[in-house]
């Protein structure tokens, strides 16, 4: 994608998103940049879509929105590459996620479709590499024993290997310049990107305490920004609900610096850095 400019915004400025028809999702960009063209428009239409999920590009200039991919099957996790030239995501084929979710490429127009793994096994929430040659990726190869691990496989698809496995299981996993975010034990951690110097980042005094959601309390989706200085992540506070009740917040990769940006207790999810430095 082009970068936000703070005296304005030039080029095809896109993000890319998966919605489905009955329920929707707010998107929360974190940015420093702001749009000053006046005639940006409040709101969009999203174009229509024959099955239920579906990737859509949204024009952050103009407001348009652009359907990429609909199916049948459940969408996740939708990355885009550095050159804007090809997206990753997790398709699940069937309806047991461990066994069914599927790392899939596709180009912004909607061309070059590929499913790219395809195994009796997880694989998920795929995130490219800082320079695109290579996919980051989640994988349960010996579910329901052991852990779910982190891998990685060249941008072609092939050769995936184990690049770190904790002992617990790892998840959410994003790559920024030399470093790799993802969370373990319901904390945020950070590895260099060969998968060594393993180091926590947050220390929630009530991670992994179990209420009614589906996961524990604790730290999730960590984001680095795009200098790989901080770390956007949400935070379960409260377990009461099924899906869980959250707050957003920052911290430099050092763990200092821990700030509350949302203080709402909502069911928000994933935020994202905008590509402004």
């Amino acid at each position: 994608m082009d970068e936000l400019q703070g005296s304005g915004m030039t080029g095809s400025v896109k993000e890319f998103f998966i919605s489905f028809i009955f329920l929707s999702f707010a998107v929360f960009l974190l940015s420093g940049c702001k749009s000053d063209n006046p005639d940006a428009p409040e709101n969009t239409t999203m174009p229509e879509h024959d099955k239920r999920y579906g990737i859509y590009s949204l024009d952050l200039i103009i407001g348009t929105v652009g359907l990429i991919y609909s199916s049948d099957n459940s969408l996740h996790r939708v990355h885009e590459n550095h050159t804007g030239t090809k997206l990753v995501f997790q398709e699940d084929f069937g309806s047991d996620t461990f066994h069914d979710s599927e790392i899939c490429l596709i180009n912004p127009d909607g061309s070059g479709y590929q499913r790219v793994t395809n195994n009796a096994f997880l694989d998920a929430y795929p995130s490219w590499s800082p320079d695109g040659s290579k996919i980051l990726f989640l994988s349960w190869p010996d579910y329901p024993n052991n852990t779910m691990d982190i891998f990685v496989m060249d941008s072609s698809c092939v050769n995936p290997v184990e690049l770190y496995d904790s002992g617990f299981h790892d998840g959410d996993c994003h790559w920024i310049g030399s470093q790799i975010v993802f969370t373990r034990e319901s904390q945020i951690w950070t590895m260099d990107d060969d998968g060594t110097r393993a180091r926590q980042v947050t220390d929630y005094e009530l991670a992994g305490q179990q209420g009614n959601a589906d996961l524990p309390l604790g730290d999730y989706d960590p984001r680095l920004n795009p200098t790989g200085t901080v770390i956007c992540f949400n935070r379960m506070l409260d377990g009461q609900s099924p899906n869980g009740n959250y707050n957003f917040y920052t911290l430099n990769t050092d763990g200092s610096g821990e700030t509350a940006i949302t203080n709402t207790g909502w069911q928000q999810f994933m935020a994202e850095w905008s590509t402004c430095r």
